[in-house]
């Protein structure tokens, strides 16, 4: 049974407090998402095989680290460096980095601000390279100049009220618990360590400068924009944005994870406003596009990928040997699978206990699929003309498919047509209708 252990180390930025499983191996870095801590990756931490050094860092206002303020305006800036100084306090020259959620955006930062210091890089449900909320395509364009509808006042005030009171029920849809139950992971699953995870949640700083921040008003929907300081400002597209991803020189081993039924991170997100305002929980929506997260990271890396089929191997070799890049393939990816979070029915006489659905979460709004984009059908060419009328009795090929022809009027030149079309067109099925497009 791997021990873990837990301490505070001092860095020229700050103290941050580390869980580590060891001090020797090929050090393995955690960086966990938002509202959350590095108690979220203690079970990693344990399963990580003996040659590598695994340990997980609190961030900055989570956890055991300091809590000092978050400057939105540098992005995830912020976090990044403090990372980077804590690896130099370690004596850690080059690094694996997991990073999940928000932690993905820490180490993508990272990775742009310190290429030849990683070694690897792992994703896991990462926020978009292009920030959160706000935005829409899949090259994040803005909805509006002052990034509109992401930031600080996008939080749930009930939630955020919850976590200030310590709530550690779940009688509320928006209490912690509740929250982790149903939106951390998917129902019915219950983690192992649910109290320990409350607990992280329950230890995250609140205010302007730390979670969720500060917000600004804004003209355009939803009213709200995001401010200069705090958690959530800082991952907003007006402040955080890494598209030159491709231009990173070494570029290191990259291996994305995504889960199919998040639904934070997703084309569909239940944190988006945009898609809130879609589906009729957010009143007042004036059609504003919705975030597309997934197809972005695909974007992003286009340029950075490697040969397909090196997707699925490890990002972590056996130390000694060679590494294989692992780049995400966008073409793998398509963005209406990446949330299905609608009221699925449940087999029949089956009764369902525990938290409610995840979609349950905004009553009397219920959640619709994303609707797929369907690839247009071709037409087929056209079957060459019968020279004269075949005798019916004749052997040959038959039309079950043929079109009836109608009767022809003078007064219908449409009508005209269609029946010497089928009148000449007896052989093989009739040219199929183009499917549209969904909007």
């Amino acid at each position: 049974m791997t021990t873990l252990h837990t301490r505070r180390v001092t860095t020229g930025r700050l103290t941050q407090q580390i869980t580590e499983a060891r001090t020797e191996g090929e050090p393995v870095v955690f960086v966990h998402g938002n509202v959350s801590s590095s108690a979220f990756w203690h079970p990693t931490l344990t399963a990580l095989p003996a040659p590598y050094r695994p340990l997980a860092v609190d961030l900055r206002g989570f956890g055991g680290t300091d809590p000092l303020p978050v400057d939105a305006t540098r992005g995830l800036r912020d976090y990044a460096d403090d990372l980077a100084e804590l690896l130099t306090a370690l004596g850690i020259d080059r690094a694996h980095l997991v990073g999940w959620s928000m932690g993905g955006g820490v180490v993508l930062q990272y990775l742009r601000d310190h290429p030849a210091a990683v070694r690897s890089l792992t994703l896991v449900n990462p926020v978009s390279p292009y920030g959160f909320g706000g935005t829409h395509g899949a090259d994040g364009v803005l909805n509006a100049a002052d990034g509109a509808g992401s930031g600080g006042g996008t939080a749930n005030p009930d939630f955020v009220r919850l976590l200030a009171e310590g709530d550690r029920s779940e009688d509320s849809p928006t209490s912690p618990r509740t929250v982790l139950a149903t939106c951390y992971v998917k129902p019915p699953l219950r983690p192992e360590h649910e109290d320990a995870y409350v607990e992280a949640m329950l230890a995250t700083r609140l205010g302007d400068d730390h979670y969720p921040g500060d917000s600004t008003t804004s003209t355009a929907w939803p009213g709200i924009a995001p401010g200069t300081r705090g958690v959530l400002n800082c991952m907003a597209p007006t402040h955080f944005r890494v598209d030159d991803l491709h231009l990173v020189d070494p570029k290191p081993p990259v291996l994305w994870i995504r889960g199919e039924d998040d639904i934070i991170v997703s084309d569909t997100s239940m944190f988006d406003l945009a898609h809130l305002g879609a589906i009729g929980a957010v009143p007042g929506w004036d059609g504003t596009r919705r975030s597309r997260c997934w197809r972005r990271h695909g974007t992003s890396w286009t340029a950075t990928r490697r040969p397909a089929g090196t997707c699925g191997r490890s990002p972590w070799p056996t130390p000694g040997t060679p590494s294989t890049s692992n780049a995400p393939r966008s073409s793998a990816r398509r963005s209406w699978r990446s949330c299905r979070h609608d009221r699925v029915p449940y087999p029949a006489g089956e009764v369902r206990g525990g938290p409610p659905r995840r979609s349950e979460l905004l009553p009397r709004h219920p959640v619709r699929r994303p609707a797929l984009r369907r690839a247009a059908v071709p037409e087929p060419a056209p079957p060459e003309p019968w020279t004269g009328v075949r005798d019916a009795t004749a052997p040959g090929p038959t039309a079950p498919h043929a079109p009836t022809p109608r009767p022809s009027t003078p007064s219908s030149p449409r009508t005209t047509s269609r029946a010497r079309t089928a009148s000449t067109s007896t052989s093989g099925p009739p040219p199929r209708n183009r499917a549209p497009d969904s909007p």
